[in-house]
């Protein structure tokens, strides 16, 4: 069973068997809820129909420059 300690900044790593089997990478969100006194890790993960269409205009194309700021200003939001 992998082991995780908790650091004084109250932070902890998860060991790599761990990050492999929910296919975790560097800067993927976890939800973390409490369940009976068990703490419960779910990766956040955004499907395409979420995403789909949300840079769409009608009548109007974007660029890949555009898209790629819409798509930051889009993060940021929802990241805060």
């Amino acid at each position: 069973m992998p082991l995780a300690t908790v650091t004084s900044k109250g932070q902890i790593t998860l060991p790599k068997p761990v990050r492999e089997a929910l296919k975790l990478r560097s800067g993927d969100r976890v939800e973390i809820t409490i369940e009976d006194g068990k703490a419960i890790l779910r990766p956040i993960v955004k499907r395409v129909e979420e995403v789909f269409g949300k840079l769409s205009r009608e009548g109007k194309s974007y660029s890949i420059e555009e898209m790629d700021i819409r798509i930051k200003e889009e993060i940021k939001k929802r990241w805060k």
